[in-house]
């Protein structure tokens, strides 16, 4: 997902898991192997074709976030929000970043059903969004609706130091790194994910799905 004047990042490694036993839940060795592992394309899409219905995570591993890596300079996922369900939202952060900024993160486990999966249109359940026509060859076998975003925090630290000297926070409120409320994303992390739209914050993507 991106902004409007913004682009995807190609070279993206994008990774899958499979629920190979069919448990609804990734477990032991499913964590650990990948099922399949392809790059974005120059838009910044990711797609995975000719899969089995079934049960798939797909995986940004942190490699992407190491020193000259595509994620670099992108290194937070610009969700707050741990939703691990297959909402079948387009156009919205997928993301799951428990170990916060430049670690792992990772989608809901989706389930493929056959002729049940998301297909273009309007409508909430709808694919809309950048990348919707991936799939069209066979429009309800897939979800093109798995999407990341991710944030660039390098020319962040200036503007929250603006923003404590304008609100007067002191003490652990007011050191970049702190989390001082212990919900795993630190202030410059929580500033950066609050700014408002026209703010001038960077962000990436990675736009696509299973099929």
């Amino acid at each position: 997902m991106v902004d409007i004047d913004e682009s995807g990042i190609p070279g993206v490694t994008v990774q899958l898991l499979f629920d190979s036993d069919g448990s609804g839940a990734l477990n032991g060795a499913e964590l650990t192997t990948i099922h399949r592992s392809t790059l974005t394309d120059d838009d910044g899409f990711y797609l995975f074709a000719d899969l089995s219905p079934g049960n798939f995570q797909v995986v940004i591993p942190a490699s992407n976030f190491d020193l000259s890596g595509v994620l670099e300079d992108f290194p937070l996922s610009s969700t707050n929000v741990s939703v691990d369900l297959d909402n079948r939202i387009d156009e919205d952060d997928n993301g799951i970043q428990a170990g916060g900024s430049g670690t792992i993160t990772v989608g809901p486990l989706i389930n493929l059903t056959i002729d049940a999966e998301p297909i273009d249109g309007s409508g909430v359940n709808d694919e809309f969004g950048r990348g919707a026509d991936l799939d069209n060859i066979d429009d309800n076998n897939g979800d093109m609706t798995v999407d990341f975003g991710f944030l660039a925090m390098s020319s962040k630290a200036t503007d929250f130091a603006a923003f404590i000297a304008e609100t007067g926070f002191t003490g652990a409120d007011a050191i970049p790194s702190a989390d001082p409320d212990m919900d795993g994303r630190s202030n410059l992390e929580e500033f950066a994910l609050c700014l408002k739209a026209g703010s001038g914050l960077n962000g990436t993507a990675v736009d696509g799905g299973p099929s």
